[in-house]
């Protein structure tokens, strides 16, 4: 048995902050000028594309990651009452930007999840 710590909200707002989508393409600017066609090729081929793609999972593996150590806080702080086996339904549910996960304040994010969580029990009940 593994127990780890929940992390603290100021923990969890640098994980927020530093979230960036990871660009797998290495020739970008001045060096897809000098070799535009190995650029091209990186961009659209087959193996470009899935380096592509298995950034973009990445990145979302990175938000659910934020957003489930988010409601394990908001869990402890009795704002949401969700089980482990909620979380991801409550994600999709959520639609959360990445955009607004990044820049907003602590008191934003927490009411409007709290918003959100209200109306996923209402859509969601037994």
């Amino acid at each position: 048995i593994d127990i780890v710590p929940i992390k603290t909200v100021q923990e969890i707002k640098r994980s927020r902050r530093e979230l960036a989508k990871n660009d797998p393409i290495e020739l970008r600017g001045f060096q897809a000028l000098n070799s535009p066609i190995t650029a091209l090729y990186e961009r659209f081929s087959r193996i470009g594309r899935s380096k592509q793609r298995i950034a973009e999972l990445e990145y979302q593996d990175e938000i659910e990651r934020i957003l489930k150590e988010l409601f394990r806080v908001y869990i402890s702080y009795d704002i949401i009452d969700l089980s482990e086996d909620e979380f991801f339904s409550f994600i999709d549910w959520l639609a959360i930007s990445d955009q607004f996960l990044r820049e907003s304040s602590d008191y934003d994010l927490v009411v409007y999840i709290k918003q959100r969580y209200k109306e996923y029990r209402m859509n969601n009940k037994d």
